[in-house]
């Protein structure tokens, strides 16, 4: 069987989880997610400085996709151009309710 992997991201306090090392993290992962045969499909688990329960001490924890606004933030577009992404879950033309 192949797996979904619903909501990744780094999330480890003892490695940088700002936006930067988020978008360093994605650049590693997101390309091996699409080569990789047992992947059918993944998603991207957004959290924001303040709002992660588990208490990242590291300075500024960023993983948002998307600012306030709905705009891409940095890491949304490097998400967005990382190859053909036919694995990723959902699609900006896909309807919120089918």
């Amino acid at each position: 069987k192949k797996i979904w992997l619903t909501e990744f991201a780094c999330a480890d306090q003892n490695f940088d989880v700002s936006m930067n090392g988020q978008i360093r993290f994605m650049k590693e992962v997101v390309p091996w997610l699409e080569q990789e045969d047992i992947i059918e499909k993944y998603a991207w688990f957004s959290y924001f400085t303040n709002e992660w329960q588990y208490g990242i001490t590291n300075p500024n924890p960023d993983a948002g996709l998307v600012h306030g606004n709905g705009d891409l933030s940095p890491l949304g577009q490097v998400y967005v151009s990382l190859g053909p992404n036919a694995r990723r879950l959902g699609n900006a033309s896909d309807p919120i309710f089918p």
